[in-house]
């Protein structure tokens, strides 16, 4: 039988340098998030996103709060969140308000929001 009591112990030493400076370079992450967006936004274009919450509303219904929107997949909540991160775009027809609190729609979390219809102006000509 072997004798494991003959390894020797062995001890660290503390090493006194400078500790390596951490750099703040955010290229990449700015490139991926770029790339990502750029991603989403062909994927998911001003139009597809804007036809989304055009079918949330019922007819004559000028405004709808997340307690009715109905979410039954995960593209239902891109288009969701993505509708509310692009409501100022241009093109939208509609505006988000953001009220207090989050809701649980089908088991995904989304804030409680209201979408309205924006007005269109009637022009003389």
């Amino acid at each position: 039988m072997e004798n494991l009591s003959n390894h020797k112990n062995v001890r660290s030493r503390r090493v006194n340098s400078e500790p390596l400076e951490i750099t703040d370079d955010s290229t990449f992450s700015n490139a991926a998030m770029t790339g990502m967006l750029q991603q989403i936004k062909n994927g998911y274009p001003v139009a597809r996103i804007r036809t989304y919450v055009n079918s949330l509303f019922k007819e004559n219904e000028f405004s709808i709060n997340s307690e009715t929107i109905s979410i039954n997949n995960d593209e239902d909540f891109i288009l969701l969140i993505l509708a509310m991160v692009r409501a100022n775009e241009r093109g939208m027809n509609y505006k988000v308000q953001m009220n207090n609190g989050r809701l649980d729609r089908n088991g995904y979390i989304i804030p409680n929001m209201t979408f309205s219809k924006r007005e269109v102006g009637h022009h003389v000509e």
